[in-house]
């Protein structure tokens, strides 16, 4: 009886096979994913089991001291600001009036008011919890963190998700289908609409791509202009703010533009605005300038086309911000290239201010618009 082992080449096949096997198992595991999707299952059980706490805590004292009005109280701590300074270059700027607030790491997780969470919720006669949760990242620049407000005996809890599935658009969203007024962050609470707006958008992106050009002057009356443009990339993009850059034309502190986004279509009345009409105050440099946040994110999707809208505030009188012709030639550079791209044609109306609900059928092709962009979250 005779017996023989493997040939190099046999043995080859069968590690190439268990190659294949094993890449095979990890990109249908794909652990990355998995371990972001069980992070957020904890932070919707989490955030579930705070709501109900405070619900709890209240229903007990109905008195109970739930916070300070026009503060963000985060999960981040601070070892030396109540305000959150060491967080400052991550955390998104607050509209005036309003303020974070963070504790030292000692204290972050004690529910006893002393915590992240403002509330005493262990001198109740039933405590609701006896320790406070934090998002299991914690991170400012990921803009991984709890994050909690209060008004008038109400709150909102708020918290992002960073796997694919729980994000909006994924197949287990849970941030778009919260009913609150964000759809880029996980919302619980008695009031979902108290969280300042400028507080929802931890992660943000700028995409800045020139526009058609367009002839103008300043202190026009009358004149909007209107430009197609396609934001490059794909996928859904929530949009929160606008950008402009004017180019050599000053645009002072005190004037003011009107800008909207509109939605692209063959007549006017298909041109629909998606967009608060916001207002744009100019900075006194030849450098980006951005406009007061939407009320509500506008999601768009990128590789479609839009139209931006600007013009006069309708209340100044007509300030218009606009660029000379040198710019829009590519000739004198320092961003205007010829012909833009990303862009399909743009006209100007002169029939009055301000601008309208629908993008109307304009004049002309304009140029030297400058330089538009968009500030979204993902």
């Amino acid at each position: 009886m005779s017996s023989r082992g493997f040939t190099l080449i046999e043995l080859l096949i069968v590690i190439g096979v268990l190659a294949i096997l094993v890449t095979t198992v990890l990109l249908t595991l794909n652990p990355a994913e998995t371990l972001k999707q069980a992070r957020d299952s904890t932070r919707v059980a989490e955030l579930a089991s705070l709501d109900k706490a405070i619900g709890f805590a209240v229903t007990q004292d109905p008195a109970l001291a739930l916070g300070v009005a026009n503060t963000v109280y985060i999960s981040l701590s601070d070892e030396s600001s109540a305000t959150c300074g060491s967080h400052s270059a991550f955390l998104p700027p607050l509209a005036p009036g309003w303020q974070y607030n963070c504790v030292n790491k000692a204290n972050l997780q004690k529910a006893n008011g002393t915590g992240w969470l403002p509330i005493n919720l262990t001198g109740l006669p039933v405590a609701p919890i006896n320790t406070l949760p934090v998002d299991k990242s914690n991170s400012d620049q990921a803009g991984l963190y709890y994050s909690y407000v209060t008004s008038n005996g109400l709150w909102e809890l708020n918290a992002d998700m960073e796997s694919a599935k729980y994000k909006w658009g994924g197949a287990g969203d849970v941030e778009s289908t919260d009913g609150g007024n964000t759809v880029v962050l996980y919302e619980k609470g008695s009031n979902l609409g108290l969280m300042p707006k400028e507080a929802n958008w931890r992660i943000g992106y700028e995409l800045k791509i020139p526009a058609s050009c367009a002839d103008g002057s300043a202190d026009t009356s009358g004149i909007e202009f209107y430009s197609r443009w396609i934001p490059p990339g794909t996928g859904k993009v929530a949009v929160v703010k606008l950008l402009y850059w004017p180019g050599a034309q000053s645009f002072n502190p005190g004037s003011f533009m009107q800008m909207g986004l509109y939605q692209d279509g063959a007549t006017a009345a298909q041109r629909t605005l998606l967009s608060d009409l916001v207002m744009m105050e100019g900075s006194g440099s030849n450098n980006w300038t951005s406009s007061t946040p939407f009320s509500v994110p506008v999601v768009i999707n990128l590789g479609s086309t839009y139209v931006f809208g600007f013009g006069e505030d309708g209340v100044s009188g007509g300030y218009f911000a606009y660029d000379s012709s040198p710019y829009c030639t590519g000739t004198n550079p320092p961003y205007l290239p010829s012909p833009p791209p990303n862009s399909n044609g743009g006209w100007s109306v002169s029939d009055g201010f301000p601008l309208n609900s629908t993008a109307p059928n304009g004049g002309s092709d304009v140029s030297d618009q400058g330089i538009f962009g968009i500030y979204y979250s993902l």
